[in-house]
C-alpha cells in the first residue's frame, strides 16, 4: 500500500508507484488523506475561458 499526505496532479503517487514496482513490490492500493479542488475555468460553461482560474 501506498499512502500519500495531500494528491494534488498525482504525480508523486504515480513516482511511488514506479519506484515499488521497480524494487519488486506489486502495491495494491494507494492511499491520500486529502486531495486538492479541481480548479475549473470560470467561464468554462459558455465556451468562453477569461483566463482566470
Amino acid at each position: 500500500m501506498l499512502v500519500d499526505d495531500v494528491v494534488t496532479s498525482g504525480a508523486t503517487a504515480r513516482e511511488g508507484l514506479r519506484a515499488l514496482r521497480a524494487a519488486g513490490c506489486e502495491p495494491v492500493a494507494i492511499v491520500a488523506v486529502a486531495r486538492t479542488a479541481r480548479r475549473v475555468p470560470a467561464r468554462a460553461a459558455h465556451g468562453q475561458s477569461s483566463g482566470v482560474w
